[in-house]
């Protein structure tokens, strides 16, 4: 019984069973019922306990109702990804094809019977597309205008057929139809597909640069995006090349000779040993998406153009000059050009900073850097700080606290406090090398440096007796430095250190602590020597 499950419809599915009408059987709607396997939505099944009916109207079917023409599904390479998409609606050189898909239907919604099909048409306005198909009555018609072989196509008896179009040369916009005429009388028309093709190239053009200066001694980044040295790594820019038709679609570049021109902002011819330029082409027998031969075959961008790299190729000791370079290029008879700006290497250098300071003072110096044509030298360009030379005094004169190791806007600074009165030579360079002496130091030799003259004058005021008094910091929980004279100690530093129970000294690579707690040393502390400039933590 179906009592406790009158909410479910039930839906009569002949599925392979046969239904034979009789030769004769007038026209009209007939019912067909019996008892049949039923399952419901909620999972119950009854095996030939369900009575249902079925409708059927038996009358001659329109053979030939409808057609349509679209774009061909290209099944894609199932051994790569597999994906289907359309064949492409822009052929862009001689030779290139593309696929439509006829269809061809009952008023059913089903492929016409064998024999209904008295022929099809194909038809475009433009003569420089070519329809080439098997089931052609007579020879490839380039033009078109084609009639297909009805015979093969009611043979097939199927509601699809391809069709196989080529470009034939030049540039135009084709509009495809297709009309289909039945036998009974009826022609359907489809409504156009349009198929663009491209002619030869009209004109090429460089796209944008990648970045908008090619710094020749800026820093860049390795593969792992650690910071390597400029001289290890150049700068490049790397750039689109596209070609386009007199319709302006966009074709392949021509394969006729390449060959590229870098001119400096004079005008003259820049050596390949300076800027060099290069087309990136894959390496690897094979190219591992396609499977097919991949030597010195192009590496094209995420817009599948064609690219072309500039890359600087400049020694430190022979700078570029700074400004507007240009790139032409030719591909074929066709030629482009593409701006690009170059900031040369250090040539000057200058450094300003105070001719006098007092102990106790942190002072600063800058170093600015210029290129050969007086320009600043790129930001990031590597800049050296090489140990203070002592011209007078004795002792440690001075203690670095920052420095720039590159440039911004062509400057770069360090800092010093001074403890102690006399003489000290800053220096900078920029394109520095380390090297050891015949003594076994090591020297650094830059391309470029500049010296800063730096006296330091004694404190006028009378030296504290309290070596806690000549401290930066007092405060536990700091770093301090002493800008006393002479030498002091750790524990006469924390006798007169309130709230400070501990002092730390980083010493040959790792810290020397002297600490006192509750009157008593704590086990472990050394009472060490503090010198002039002596950077300490005070720990709580």
């Amino acid at each position: 019984t179906l009592d406790a499950l009158t909410t479910t419809t039930c839906t009569l599915d002949l599925g392979d069973t046969s239904v034979t009408v009789p030769a004769g059987t007038p026209d009209g709607t007939f019912t067909i019922s019996g008892r049949v396997n039923a399952t419901f939505s909620d999972g119950t099944t009854i095996a030939n306990g369900a009575r249902g009916s079925l409708e059927v109207t038996i009358g001659k079917v329109k053979e030939v109702d409808s057609a349509t023409l679209s774009l061909a599904t290209d099944p894609g390479d199932v051994t790569v990804t597999g994906d289907e998409k359309p064949y492409p609606a822009l052929l862009r050189t001689n030779g290139d094809t593309t696929r439509l898909l006829l269809r061809i239907l009952n008023e059913n919604g089903a492929a016409s019977h064998a024999g209904s099909v008295a022929a099809v048409l194909v038809t475009s306005n433009a003569g420089e597309l070519g329809l080439l198909d098997s089931n052609l009555r007579g020879d490839d018609c380039g033009g078109i205008s084609c009639q297909l072989d009805a015979t093969a196509i009611n043979a097939g008896n199927a509601d699809r057929l391809v069709l196989t179009l080529a470009h034939k040369g030049k540039a135009a916009t084709a509009e495809v139809r297709a009309t289909v005429f039945s036998t009974a009388g009826d022609s359907f028309e489809t409504p156009p597909v349009s198929i663009a093709l491209a002619g030869p190239a009209e004109s090429i053009a460089v796209a944008s640069t990648t970045s908008g200066v090619l710094n020749v001694d800026a820093v860049s980044e390795d593969a792992d995006g650690d910071e390597v040295d400029s001289g290890d790594t150049r700068d490049e820019l790397t750039l689109a090349v596209t070609a386009t038709d007199s319709a302006g679609n966009d074709v392949a570049l021509p394969t006729g000779a390449r060959r590229t021109n870098v001119l400096d902002p004079d005008g003259k011819r820049v050596a390949s040993t300076a800027i060099q330029v290069v087309w990136p082409h894959r390496e690897t027998p094979n190219d591992p998406v396609t499977g097919t031969s991949g030597d010195n075959a192009p590496i094209l961008n995420a817009a599948g153009k064609q690219q072309v790299r500039i890359n600087v190729n400049s020694p430190a000791s022979a700078p570029l000059k700074s400004g507007e370079y240009t790139l032409e290029l030719w591909a074929g008879v066709k030629k482009a050009e593409r701006k690009f700006n170059v900031s040369g290497g250090a040539t000057e250098i200058s450094l300003s900073g105070p001719s006098s300071v007092m102990v106790g003072e942190t002072f600063t110096v800058t170093a600015s850097f210029q290129d050969a044509s007086g320009a600043a030298v790129p930001n990031g360009t590597m800049v050296d700080w090489p140990e203070i030379v002592t011209a007078t005094g004795t002792g440690q004169l001075v203690v670095l606290t920052s420095k720039d190791t590159r440039t911004t806007d062509g400057s770069a600074s360090a800092s010093w406090l001074a403890v102690n009165s006399g003489s000290v030579v800053v220096t900078a360079g920029a394109d520095c090398t380390s090297a050891l002496n015949a003594a076994g130091a090591s020297v650094a030799t830059c391309a470029v440096s500049g010296v800063q003259l730096v006296s330091v004058q004694a404190i006028a005021a009378a030296a504290s007796t309290n070596p806690a008094d000549d401290l930066t910091e007092r405060n536990p929980g700091s770093l301090s430095t002493w800008l006393g004279g002479g030498r002091t100690s750790a524990g006469e530093l924390l006798a007169n250190l309130p709230g400070v129970n501990g002092i730390l000294l980083w010493l040959n690579g790792q810290w020397v602590r002297y600490g006192v707690a509750d009157g008593q040393e704590i086990p472990g502390s050394t009472n060490f020597e503090v010198n002039p400039g002596a950077i300490l933590w005070l720990a709580r």
